[in-house]
């Protein structure tokens, strides 16, 4: 997308934060918050002024870095999972970490039962290629009498570089969560991927290797179901050390305190998105007024853990309006009260990355995305027509993608976000859990315990619909 276009999601994803920290207010606060606002512009150039607050954790639409050291180290196995360079206080409020994996053969969640999946859709992948960039951001330190402290860190290598750190996930309603789970390699190429976090709606308190923070409604702990504006933070079950001595920095009261996912790492969730008052998410269970920017407009987004153990977007932290630590909206519908036709579109998810290497992949308007006429099978849209192809995008040389996945409004699909350091690809995919290519046999619908890397490999080459 233009010029224009970046500058305008920039400011709006700083706008999140203010809007996210006082929930219940509509989009029209932006204009009475105006200060705030500019005050956080300023707070972010400089290492030195402006109060290291907490902030708010998780802020719509932006994301995070975080993990010690440097990026790039390639492979990323389960024991790459991040952790500060001192022991702190741990382990934010979370429903995960029991022992126990769910239902299925041999330890894995198993197919999930009992729900209308909806009409049977033909499935759709993006495929971000060449992802990585050698580069540098601010990451936050320890803070001296108060002030904001932020160091340059140095990434010296474009292997999948800064989505290799430890990411957390970040779920915004209307949503409903049936499972969730996120696979790693056992040690390093070429070996099995093993489950090392789930999350079943049919067993949550066999959870394992996971954690929950935030409102999925309001007061109301994450089981499944999350509302319109709600924000829900996914990590690991595992403490990262969060205190004065912890690095990169993040304060001992972040209600987020545990580490994400390093390395190579696959996230599958089996979910539908319906519109808020449908769908058994009403409007009692939102967020935030039905005038917010953010309403019935779920999200999906990838933040390196820095940016939400620190607090995003809090007024000392590595995002950097969109050119530090990163962010990557792997599935974000827009509302932003757009009236112009050119952002908003309720019923298409836009794919975007924002970090020191760069922004590319945007949203897709009503006026260019319609799915009016569209049968029920469309996943992936070009125009207003089904993509005849899985689309392709790269990082170098610089290509968003031609075509969207579709809201599932209706029913649920199986939502794969693979991101492989050693080829430097993210492979993204809708799948219909009632048509399930050859190729993803050993994954779906069983979610096993192990995934052996050759079925990897198939879902890295795969291009729906066919």
């Amino acid at each position: 997308m233009g010029g224009p276009h970046v500058v305008r999601r920039l400011s709006d994803e700083l706008w999140q934060g203010v809007v996210v920290r006082r929930k219940g207010q509509g989009s029209g606060a932006r204009v009475a918050h105006l200060g705030v606002f500019f005050s956080g512009l300023l707070a972010l150039a400089s290492c030195s002024n402006g109060p290291a607050a907490p902030g708010s954790a998780g802020g719509g639409g932006a994301h995070a870095s975080g993990g010690a050291g440097l990026a790039g180290s390639g492979g990323g196995g389960v024991s790459g999972l991040g952790g500060a360079t001192s022991p702190g206080q741990g382990g934010g409020s979370a429903s995960g970490g029991a022992t126990g994996t769910g239902g299925g053969p041999g330890g894995g969640l198993g197919p999930f039962t009992g729900v209308d999946f909806g009409a049977v859709s033909n499935g759709g992948t993006i495929t971000f290629q060449n992802i990585g960039a050698v580069g540098s951001y601010p990451s936050v330190c320890a803070p001296t009498g108060g002030a904001c402290c932020r160091q340059t860190l140095n990434i010296t290598s474009a292997q999948l570089t800064p989505w290799d750190e430890d990411l957390i996930m970040t779920l915004r309603g209307p949503m409903d969560v049936r499972q969730f789970a996120a696979y790693q390699p056992a040690t390093g190429q070429g070996s099995p991927w093993q489950l090392v976090s789930s999350w079943d709606a049919r067993s949550p308190a066999g959870a394992k290797g996971i954690a929950f923070t935030g409102d999925a409604a309001p007061g109301t702990t994450f089981n499944g179901t999350i509302g319109s504006v709600c924000l829900v933070n996914v990590s690991t079950d595992r403490p990262f050390g969060c205190g004065p001595a912890s690095s990169p920095y993040c304060a001992a009261t972040s209600p987020n305190k545990n580490s994400g996912w390093s390395g190579s790492k696959m996230f599958v969730l089996l979910a539908s998105m319906p519109r808020v008052g449908t769908g058994g998410i009403n409007t009692a269970q939102s967020c935030a007024a039905a005038t917010n920017g953010w309403t019935d407009a779920p999200w999906v987004g990838l933040s390196v853990g820095e940016l939400i153990r620190a607090g995003a977007f809090s007024s000392c932290q590595c995002y950097d309006n969109g050119n530090g630590c990163g962010q990557f909206n792997a599935l974000e519908v827009i509302n932003d009260n757009d009236t112009t036709g050119n952002y908003k579109n309720l019923d298409i998810f836009s794919s975007n990355f924002f970090s020191y290497g760069g922004i590319f992949g945007g949203p897709c308007g009503t006026n260019n995305c319609k799915v009016a006429g569209l049968a029920a099978g469309v996943d992936l849209v070009s125009g207003s027509m089904e993509a005849a192809q899985g689309a392709l995008a790269s990082q170098t040389p610089r290509q968003s993608p031609n075509a969207y996945f579709r809201r599932p409004s209706a029913g649920y699909r199986y939502f794969i976000i693979l991101l492989d350091v050693n080829s430097r690809t993210v492979q993204m995919a809708t799948i219909h859990p009632q048509n399930v290519p050859a190729a993803l046999a050993a994954l779906l619908p069983g979610l096993p315990q192990q995934v052996p890397q050759t079925a990897i490999d198939g879902i890295l080459q795969l291009r729906l619909p066919h």
